[in-house]
């Protein structure tokens, strides 16, 4: 049971291509100063063409490259895969094939994960620390709606990314519509490709859906669970050296504040 093999290689390509198309949007968007993240772009369109598996391979892949200048990066790899996941349910379902409705609907899921859940994540990893221009935000929002400062952050944030997401999914949808479709369809991730069933294996498989879920989608389930895992790993091991680190700064501290004292007597 093979896949085909160009086939193959062109999804490959594709994963290449949109790990790279995350950090280069990103990038500009930094050097020309505008209001964006655009670091989910590749996820999205690797979703969109690819398929599900893919995609999940696209936002691990991206965040934990960026963990190699920025650890921090590697505790936000669940929200990328969570985009993901979230694509490949939209597209699953032929929710792109349908009215605005359904585009407004995807673009809200996309801002609560990267926005919702990833100020909480930020939040706790890296306390108040937050960009300026947010900050500015953070404080309209907090005067104008007298909410705490922690629900005026997030509120900040999730509107960020909303705008972020409606341009990124604005642009992937674009593209996606103007790659003609048999072209599109060779990079869709198809599985393992085996011979047409006979009848009695058809009718054996038939009984077994009830009780099992399709191969994809348990690679899929075991992705993301690594990728939390990976994160709680990552945030345990932070944590501890975090701990050693101040003790050792403690300690430190108390041998020079002794030694002072023994040099006043």
């Amino acid at each position: 049971m093979n896949q085909n093999k160009s086939n193959r290689w062109l999804t490959l390509l594709l994963i290449i291509v949109c790990i790279a198309l995350n950090f280069m949007l990103n990038k500009l968007v930094i050097v020309l100063n505008l209001p964006l993240y655009f670091d989910t772009v590749g996820t999205i369109l690797g979703t969109m063409l690819g398929g599900m598996l893919p995609g999940v391979a696209i936002a691990l892949a991206t965040n934990f490259i960026a963990g190699i200048t920025s650890f921090t990066s590697i505790y936000f790899a669940v929200l990328n895969v969570l985009i993901a996941v979230a694509t490949g349910l939209y597209m699953k379902y032929g929710y792109h094939k349908k009215n605005g409705f359904h585009v407004i609907i995807y673009i809200l899921a996309l801002a609560f994960i990267g926005g919702g859940l990833g100020s909480l994540l930020s939040y706790y990893f890296e306390g108040d620390s937050i960009a300026s221009s947010f900050m500015n935000l953070v404080n309209g929002i907090h005067k104008s709606t007298g909410l705490a400062m922690l629900p005026s952050r997030m509120l900040a944030l999730f509107l960020a990314d909303l705008f972020d997401k409606t341009v990124s999914v604005g642009l992937v949808l674009v593209c996606f519509r103007v790659i003609p479709a048999d072209i599109a369809h060779k990079f869709e991730f198809t599985g393992w490709r085996q011979r047409p069933l006979n009848e009695h294996e058809q009718n054996t498989i038939d009984k077994m859906k009830n009780r099992t879920g399709s191969i994809y989608t348990k690679i899929v389930s075991l992705l993301v669970l690594a990728s939390v895992a990976i994160t709680l790993i990552v945030t345990v091991i932070s944590i501890i050296l975090f701990r050693d680190y101040a003790r050792d700064q403690y300690i430190r501290m108390a041998d020079g504040v002794a030694s002072s004292v023994a040099d006043l007597i």
